[in-house]
């Protein structure tokens, strides 16, 4: 899972998992928490 909340320029969040569902529960929660466009 890599995400990048505010973009190419915003800070990149990444971490491994083995199933899709725990990937997409992560990457919800890193944009919903970790939103850093100010």
């Amino acid at each position: 899972m890599d995400v990048r909340p505010a973009g190419m320029k915003g800070k990149r969040y990444r971490k491994k998992y083995d199933c899709k569902t725990e990937a997409t529960h992560y990457k919800k929660f890193v944009l919903t928490n970790f939103d850093d466009t100010d």
